[in-house]
């Protein structure tokens, strides 16, 4: 799908997660998602953090063959007190391009620098890009931390 196709298209994304929040506590320093593809194409997934000090993600970019699912585990590296999101960013990609992690690299930032364009975010509407950069599906997850326990787990 082209950037001028996308503008157009339904919705849709080919892979799911499964959580739109994690939650941390004093207890629980990793916690996990899971990213499935369910297409019937060979999909590339990255993950970026905004507060990228804070969580080790593992593993941050990966190939999905159809019908397959990842689990993601996020560890808290400091406590940060600021909320930050997870932003899983993905594109289809061709079979044999998953030979080659730089060119799908690439794909990826055409990617993510066409849905900036697209979006008219940071001024860069104008910016020319190539129509056909891959279509990039963003799932966000929002990162927290449960201030309602205290250190003998108890809900204060």
């Amino acid at each position: 799908m082209t950037v001028n196709e996308s503008i157009t298209a339904p919705g849709y994304s080919p892979v799911t997660v499964d959580k739109a929040e994690i939650i941390y506590s004093s207890t629980a320093e990793t916690q996990s998602f899971v990213i499935e593809n369910t297409s019937n194409t060979m999909v590339f997934f990255k993950v970026q953090t905004t507060a990228a000090d804070s969580y080790a993600v593992v593993p941050n970019m990966a190939f999905l063959v159809p019908k397959q699912s990842q689990n993601v585990h996020v560890t808290r590296a400091k406590q940060s007190g600021q909320p930050s999101s997870l932003r899983v960013g993905t594109i289809i990609v061709s079979d044999g391009s998953a030979a080659d992690m730089d060119s799908v690299l690439i794909q990826w930032a055409e990617a993510k620098a066409a849905l900036k364009a697209r979006d008219g975010k940071d001024g860069e509407d104008s910016v020319d890009i190539k129509t056909s950069a891959p279509m990039m599906y963003i799932h966000r997850i929002n990162v927290g931390e449960n201030k309602s326990f205290n250190w003998f787990g108890k809900k204060g």
